[in-house]
């Protein structure tokens, strides 16, 4: 289970990191064990449930072999915060396809979340790991398919973008001094925007996606944290 969904559970990591911080309060204590139905945010009026935090946390753990249970309370405690911005984040990200689900949820898209799926009961280990901490398969089918949803709203954030080169071209001359580098005879030299440009194009996305999920959590939807 741990390999198959590591590249998508990047993208997972940079968004939730992005999120975090966006808006003026978050959880008091996450990590704190409450019942399973306890609301922990809400999502325009919609209500996210502690148990679903709970999964989602356990599972992205897993599949970065964090053991959460071995931690001591304050370190789980900023990995479940961590984790609570993240499934409000992707939860919004979903909500931006409402309506037009099956341009994401793809046969292929599903057969992937159904291979996901076998694969955790098939295999011992993953197996007793769901099971000891009370994953259903529709959480799990959740999990996939919140990942599929995040794809597809960066696929378009990026589609989006009319003036990419110009922007890279811009933050490649404010920042110019900042990309130079020794030649073979231990000259510094400048770098061209071409040498560099697909490491700005990096920095210039991130910014893009901090920006769209700053007003996605803060204009588009109104968030609440309420543990």
């Amino acid at each position: 289970m741990k390999r198959g969904m590591a590249k998508n559970l990047i993208l997972i990591l940079c968004l939730s990191l992005l999120a975090l911080g966006l808006v003026s309060c978050g959880p008091k204590d996450p990590a704190s064990q409450e019942p399973p139905e306890t609301v922990v945010a809400s999502l325009d009026g919609e209500p996210i449930f502690y148990k679903d935090l709970e999964a989602h946390a356990y599972l992205y753990s897993y599949l970065q072999n964090l053991q959460l249970d071995t931690l001591d309370a304050e370190a789980k405690n900023y990995i479940m915060e961590i984790m609570l911005q993240d499934l409000v984040s992707m939860e919004a990200m979903k909500k931006t396809f409402r309506g037009r689900e099956g341009e994401v949820l793809t046969a292929e898209a599903l057969q992937k979340t159904a291979d996901f799926l076998k694969t955790v009961q098939n295999d011992p280990e993953d197996a007793a790991y769901v099971k000891q901490h009370g994953i259903t398969e529709q959480q799990i089918e959740d999990f996939c398919n919140r990942q599929h949803f995040a794809t597809a709203y960066v696929a378009e954030l990026e589609a989006g973008i009319t003036d990419l080169d110009q922007r890279i071209a811009d933050y490649y001359e404010k920042n110019k001094d900042s990309y130079k580098a020794a030649d073979t005879s231990g000259d510094v030299v400048q770098l061209s925007l071409e040498q560099v440009k697909n490491a700005i194009k990096t920095i210039v996305l991130s910014e893009y996606y901090k920006e769209a999920m700053e007003k996605l959590l803060t204009e588009t939807y109104k968030t609440e944290y309420l543990l």
